[in-house]
């Protein structure tokens, strides 16, 4: 599904946002033994998107599956991020396979991304 920047849908806005880093989440597996689709099922990229809402700012916390599976193929080439009820963001991408949260300070986001090296993935 296709929708333009700018475009309302239902009284839903499309937003633009600015990328402002983009960060790898490897699995221990991958770390000490190379990427390889048997090695690192679920190394990830993640990106911190900026976006402006009225006059706030959020920071959302994107991340993906790296290897792209046929189960989790993505007909539409895009994942829709709802900021709030009635606004949202585009991100084009080739999986299903993706999460994200939202903040209100991008270090807020920085302390979260890092905070999954407790949970067995090494941040590049």
């Amino acid at each position: 599904m296709y929708f333009p920047k700018g475009y309302m849908l239902r009284g839903i806005e499309i937003l633009n946002y600015t990328v402002l880093d983009e960060f790898e989440l490897d699995t221990l597996d991958t770390h000490l033994y190379g990427r390889a689709p048997t090695a690192g099922r679920n190394d990830r990229v993640a990106c911190i998107f900026e976006v402006t809402v009225g006059d706030k700012k959020a920071f959302v916390l994107y991340d993906e599956c790296f290897y792209h599976y046929d189960c989790t193929f993505n007909a539409h080439g895009d994942n829709l991020i709802y900021i709030d009820r009635e606004h949202f963001i585009r991100v084009p991408s080739d999986t299903t396979d993706y999460e994200y949260e939202i903040f209100t300070s991008y270090e807020e986001a920085l302390e979260y991304l890092y905070s999954q090296e407790k949970y067995g993935y090494v941040i590049n």
